[in-house]
């Protein structure tokens, strides 16, 4: 930085405008010298590298954690397969003009579009947060060096930007592809713009924050709800500068001419993706968090029990959770530092720069940033730590303006090159040292992540999940249960990890944890047994002390009737345990039906494969499905199945039922006396007496022998649950190659097997 100086005292280009405003009407810009500009990018260069590393070491095989990443990932990798299968245009109309994205859908576009170019994965779905930050830095830089007219103190405050923790918090942060990091990066651009702008006479900057604006708006709809207030609170405050200054009201029309054309281009760009999400937002934001029950869970989530813990944790978690330590100890060092250079300045009888016009006003500005979102998060009853971190762009610009007003010098003086230089070697210091911590914490595993990693079984687990759903289609849902609330197993999480492993996006589907609050009994055993994986809690100490949604509440008394339910029905697959959490998964059994003429089952040449162990456990298969033109069956549905022994080619008949009734079928097969010759895999033949061939009925030209539409639900189930109304077990078969089989009377229009 010791460039700087020369930038200081040899250059001959003069700045007015904005700089003016603070001032420094005959300060010198910097232009002749490239070293500041390279110290930025040796900066960004390194914080690239060391999140590079972080994010192919560890992000790129850990599942998703901290719920909410796991959606926008999921809805990054839809967006983009819709592109590599129908064009950009379409993938960018699917994830911009999808009617159930209330949060936002401008990152999980641009990270579609990244995918594009860099391939679908973890580390380029953080690499677009991780630019976010860069154009922080970078307008950082640009507007203080616009601001003051030298580098130090737009070095001073990316140098305090680094020094924040609130980008490596274990949700929000630079690490968790979520909202909230690029609304907190495209907050402060903003900020920066709008300052710069010079109340909007300055094209170039107030173009920028147009850009800024309609980003952040897009990127998370709910910022419009301290974006607004803070620009309008902004207009009125420069009106209010100029009455002042003038005693009339006359004087602020200019404010407002130069005002429309940003903000309504910005509302013009805005107002299409708030409009047709009215009712979306509605329920999402207004139901969730204001008329809703949800949000007085969220609040006793966090520890808020009374209005003083309420208007308390805001400040505090921007304090602990998005400055630090670090940052507060170099703040107070580079205000002090600042204040040493200014009764230097005096000692020496340097000039001073009497006139601070126009440096209060964006002061202010810059208070009014700050405030606005702290006041509308705590009018919120429900509390979340991570949304405070918005309001660190503001503090970085606050705390940079006040250095850059207290170490104002006139360079024209050949003594101010002292101070100069220790202004440099300490600003030096400050960047070393925050950048050095930037990339530290990058590479460093933060404690949530350490868990993560850490988790038995569970990421190794998503790998054989992804190998039994890969080669599903999206068509196919696949389905589960789980009985309680977690980030580290929920469908979006799977969807994530398959389609990061496969490629491949599989249709996930909750049947039991669909929200924060209790069901039936009923509908969590119907749920159960419906689905194809469960996932049952063994043991959770923590978790069975402070259950604090109602789901996990009810779940833990539900909980031995859902183990009991689960190893009856299905077959136990693995156990896997995560941060004292003790959990055992669950499969169904699969069978999978062959020979099917498109959606139709024909009279022969229909076989069901399944696993022979599977089969001899449970004793029974269930085929479930819907048809038309079941009228045309005039004898009923009737099925007979039998197994070919390897050896003998000879065919082995059992027993199996069928029941017809409002174009709604089942059939059940009895597999409990199987030949011990099928050890791993079985195949049963089914062949259907009753057929039609619409041709000859008149009905339309296929000649096909046709009897019903192909099962949508093939289940095995224990004998005393296999039978639905009007479904009967048929006694054994008799003797003969295709068993003839009488039924106890079913019930109107389900006609028996004969």
């Amino acid at each position: 930085m010791s460039g700087n100086h020369d930038d200081m005292a040899n250059s001959h280009e003069v700045v007015g405008s904005v700089s003016s405003r603070f001032g420094m009407s005959q300060v010198a810009l910097p232009t002749a010298s490239l070293l500041p500009h390279l110290i930025l990018v040796a900066a960004l260069l390194l914080q690239a590298f060391a999140f590079y590393q972080s994010a192919i070491r560890d992000l790129e095989n850990v599942y998703p954690f901290a719920f909410d990443q796991a959606q926008y990932l999921t809805q990054s990798y839809a967006a983009f397969d819709v592109m590599r299968q129908d064009g950009i245009l379409a993938g960018l109309k699917f994830s911009l003009l999808h009617p159930q994205r209330p949060a936002g859908v401008l990152l999980q576009t641009e990270a579609a579009l990244l995918y594009v170019f860099l391939g679908a994965s973890r580390s380029t779905s953080l690499l677009l947060l991780l630019l976010h930050f860069f154009a922080l830095q970078v307008v950082l830089f640009f507007a203080f060096r616009k601001l003051f007219g030298r580098s130090t103190p737009a070095f001073v405050a990316i140098g305090l930007l680094l020094t924040t923790i609130g980008r490596h918090y274990y949700a929000g942060g630079i690490q968790d592809f979520r909202l909230d990091f690029p609304a907190v990066c495209l907050y402060g651009i903003a900020l920066c713009a709008l300052i710069c702008s010079n109340r909007f006479k300055e094209r170039s900057w107030a173009t920028l924050f147009t850009v800024a604006v309609v980003l952040l708006a897009t990127t998370r709809f709910i910022a419009l709800a301290y974006l607004l207030p803070a620009i309008f609170l902004t207009i009125i405050l420069w009106g209010a500068v100029e009455f002042r200054r003038t005693r009339s009201w006359r004087s602020a029309l200019p404010i407002l001419r130069a005002s429309r054309w940003p903000i309504l281009g910005a509302g013009l760009l805005i107002a299409p993706a708030i409009l047709s999400r009215l009712e979306v937002l509605q329920n999402y934001y207004v139901v969730g968090h204001v008329t809703g029950p949800e949000k007085s869970i969220r609040a006793q989530q966090m520890g808020v029990t009374d209005l003083l813990s309420s208007l308390l944790f805001y400040p505090k978690s921007l304090v602990v959770d998005h400055l630090g330590i670090l940052f507060s100890c170099a703040l107070v060092v580079c205000l002090l530092f600042g204040l040493l250079l200014r009764q230097a300045s005096r000692r020496s009888e340097l000039a001073m720069t009497s006139s601070i016009h126009g440096s209060g006003e964006s002061i202010a500005t810059g208070i009014i940033w700050l405030l606005l979102p702290l006041v509308l998060y705590n009018l919120d009853e429900s509390k979340s730590p991570v949304v405070a971190g918005v309001c660190v762009g503001p503090v970085i610009v606050l705390a940079g303006m006040i250095y850059g007003l207290l170490s104002r010098h006139t360079p024209s003086q050949k003594r101010y090159r002292r101070l100069h230089s220790l202004e440099t070697a300490a600003v030096g210091v400050l960047l070393v040292v925050s950048v050095g911590f930037a990339a530290s914490s990058s590479v460093r595993r933060n404690p949530y992540l350490l868990g993560a990693l850490d988790a038995t079984g569970v990421n190794q687990m998503y790998g054989e999940l992804a190998d039994q759903l890969g080669g599903r289609s999206a068509a196919q849902p696949v389905t589960f249960a789980t009985d309680a609330l977690l980030d580290y197993f929920n469908v979006l999480a799977i969807q994530t990890m398959v389609y990061e492993r496969t490629g491949k996006m599989v249709n996930a589907q909750e049947l039991l944890a669909t929200g924060l609050f209790e069901t039936t009994r009923d509908k969590a055993i119907d749920a159960l047994r419906r689905s194809d994986y469960a996932a049952l809690t063994l043991a959770n100490p923590a978790l069975d002390a402070n259950p604090v949604f109602p789901f996990n509440r009810q779940m833990i008394s539900l909980r031995p009737e859902l183990l009991a339910v689960a190893r009856r029905e299905m077959i136990p697959w693995r156990t896997i345990s995560n941060a004292g959490h003790h959990m055992q998964l669950f499969r169904r059994a699969k069978a999978q039906i062959n020979g099917n003429s498109g959606q139709w089952l024909l009279s022969t040449g229909t076989s069901v494969v399944m696993d022979a162990a599977a089969a001899r456990r449970f004793g029974h298969l269930l085929l479930s499905g819907t048809t038309i033109l079941s009228e045309q069956l005039s004898s009923g549905l009737r099925c007979q199945a039998y197994v070919v022994d390897g050896q003998s080619q000879e065919r082995r008949s059992i027993p199996a039922v069928s029941s017809l009734a409002n174009g709604a079928y089942d059939i059940a097969i009895d597999l409990s006396n199987l030949p011990d010759q099928f050890s791993e895999t079985l195949e049963v033949f089914l062949e259907f007496p009753t057929y039609f061939v619409p041709s000859e009925r008149s009905i339309n030209a296929d000649g096909r022998k046709l009897v019903v539409f192909a099962p949508n639900s093939l289940r095995f189930v224990p004998a005393k649950s296999l039978y639905p109304p009007g479904l009967q077990k048929s006694p054994p078969p008799e003797p003969a190659p295709v068993p003839q089989r009488r039924v106890n009377p079913p019930p109107a229009a389900v006609r028996p097997a004969a």
